[in-house]
């Protein structure tokens, strides 16, 4: 069961006064990290609360009631495979891991429907399904810069709003720079900065040349192609049918939830109602399941 609806957290319909068909596309990574916290100290009713919390503060920003929660597939990420220069996401072994977040993850799939996709991360997922009626939910740059449109920082609480070229600009200045939070390196001694003058000097177009011509001046010439083509696989989100194609990938199913009707069930059922907690109802037929 929700425990903000066991303890009487949620005393009315939080879901009163939305309306429409929007869908919250959520990167929920970070929601299990930001809710565990410092949960060394705190009880895990406390955490999978703050949870609770986080996903209807997102619906009710967001004017959605219905949701997608996507996981990484960390045990099996693909992008593993194609990193040469050096282990994707190396940089993160040995950082300490909240103690709770693993019961916190299984809460999050059992009560709230999150999943993962087999070898994706919760970013290329997200930028799959994206579309005008869908809003994007995260708080990874990646995510906000490299995916048009309107999205929601929920970390920040706060709108951020993508154009298309912006979206193609940010992917090859990434390209020239890497990524460092990933462990992805780029072109040495080149920085967002010296990125930023390299495009500057050449049309849209011709950003993907300008980028090449970056790792040719720092490598010989095989190395800087090879070095190129790793570094812009590794930083581009999967958001194509023929990007999985590529890569020999099943694209992202979307399981749609209905969060206002998991909420009432919930409800319900902590007023004496006999309704099985541990499910998460799909939402309405026509906009659920795999596309």
């Amino acid at each position: 069961m929700i425990r903000s609806v066991e303890t009487g957290a949620w005393k009315r319909d939080p879901f009163a006064g939305i309306q429409g068909e929007k869908v919250a596309l959520i990167d929920a990574d970070s929601m299990l990290y930001f809710s565990a916290g410092n949960a060394n100290e705190q009880t895990f009713d406390q955490v999978r609360m703050r949870l609770d919390e986080l996903l209807l503060g997102i619906l009710r920003s967001t004017g959605c009631s219905r949701y997608v929660g996507f996981l990484t597939d960390s045990g099996n990420l693909f992008r593993s495979t194609l990193a040469k220069s050096r282990p994707y996401k190396g940089n993160r072994k040995g950082r300490d891991t909240p103690l709770l977040l693993p019961s916190l993850k299984a809460y999050a799939m059992r009560e709230w429907g999150f999943y993962i996709c087999p070898s994706l991360e919760a970013d290329d997922c997200v930028a799959y399904h994206a579309t005008e009626s869908r809003t994007v939910c995260s708080p990874d740059k990646d995510v906000l810069r490299q995916i048009p449109g309107k999205h929601f920082n929920y970390q920040r609480n706060e709108f951020v709003e993508t154009s298309a070229g912006s979206a193609h600009r940010f992917l090859w200045e990434q390209t020239i720079t890497g990524d460092s939070v990933d462990g992805v390196p780029g072109v040495p001694g080149l920085g967002p900065v010296k990125a930023a003058e390299a495009l500057d000097k050449v049309s849209p177009k011709d950003y993907p040349l300008a980028a090449l011509q970056c790792y040719l001046q720092a490598f010989d010439q095989a190395e800087a192609i090879s070095r190129f083509h790793e570094t812009y696989e590794l930083v581009r989100l999967l958001s194509r049918q023929r990007d999985y194609e590529i890569h020999g990938l099943e694209p992202p199913v979307l399981n749609i939830f209905d969060a206002s009707g998991k909420f009432r069930a919930s409800q319900t059922q902590s007023n004496g109602s006999i309704i099985p907690s541990g499910s998460v109802d799909p939402a309405p037929s026509g906009d659920s399941g795999e596309l």
